[in-house]
């Protein structure tokens, strides 16, 4: 069994669960958007009896589109966070699962005659292909809901909105002037989040390989990539462009990526145990 399968069977066994995550993530942000887009309505239908215009109106309230909707209301992008967030506990469940029951299926997967380290990379690329596919589901929403819209209110209203702003949904607002590196911001998110799941599974197992004394390593192993990050951002904040800090905050997220999977191999092969 190589890695591809490994992974064909990892999406295999979160299949069901994930789709009706998929499921209930899209009818939830849509129910909300068509209860929103009827108070827009009723708004409208009061402002016009009192001789308003449409263009009086977009002016007072501003144009309604997808992105001013998700600005305004945090129960829009609720639906999405929560299924971001179910992923990212599944990645915990990933691991521990194997485990569980008195004949651990990590019997049959450490003995398999593999790479050990195929295992935790077709768990990683199933998490990240889970939520990859959530992230997109939320941008392929945006065509649908602007239809939705229109359905009701005057096409003057309506203005269509830019998927950068959900492309952008995990990378902090900067200042009018540095637009020229969203993207740069957005990579650093990336990046970021894949340290993340990677430290998420060399915690794991540091815990499984050396129990209580491995949950105290895993513990410190987190702090001490967490400090030296603040520190490293810290230092060099205010002496080097903004565009050159993100640069080297991505070249030390890499180099703590590269450092959790040499450790997370030598874990596999030399002291993870069922």
């Amino acid at each position: 069994m190589n890695y591809i399968k490994l992974t064909h069977f990892e999406l295999k066994r979160v299949m069901p669960w994930f789709v009706g995550l998929l499921v209930l993530f899209a009818i939830a942000q849509t129910l909300y958007l068509f209860f929103h887009q009827h108070f827009l309505y009723q708004t409208m239908q009061h402002e016009f009896q009192y001789g308003l215009s449409i263009e009086q109106f977009v002016r007072d309230y501003g144009p309604v589109s997808i992105v001013a909707i998700a600005d305004q209301s945090f129960f829009y992008l609720l639906p999405f966070y929560a299924s971001f967030i179910s992923v990212c506990l599944y990645a915990v469940f990933i691991w521990y699962r194997e485990w569980v029951g008195k004949h651990s299926f990590i019997y049959r997967l450490l003995l398999l005659p593999i790479n050990r380290v195929n295992l935790l990379f077709s768990k990683l690329t199933a998490i990240l292909i889970m939520l990859l596919t959530v992230y997109t589901l939320q941008i392929a929403l945006i065509p649908l809901h602007e239809l939705i819209l229109h359905i009701r209110l005057p096409a003057a209203m309506v203005e269509k909105s830019s998927t950068f702003f959900f492309m952008n949904l995990f990378t902090p607002i900067w200042p009018v002037g540095y637009t020229d590196i969203h993207w740069l911001l957005i990579l650093k998110s990336l990046v970021l989040f894949l340290l993340f799941l990677i430290t998420l599974s060399t915690m794991i197992l540091l815990e499984r390989s050396f129990r209580i004394k491995g949950f105290l390593g895993a513990c410190l192993f987190a702090l001490f990539s967490f400090c030296s990050y603040i520190g490293i951002s810290l230092a060099l904040d205010h002496t080097i462009y903004p565009s050159e800090l993100i640069i080297v905050q991505i070249a030390f997220c890499l180099l703590l990526i590269g450092l959790n999977l040499f450790l997370s191999y030598r874990l596999l092969h030399s002291y993870i145990t069922a």
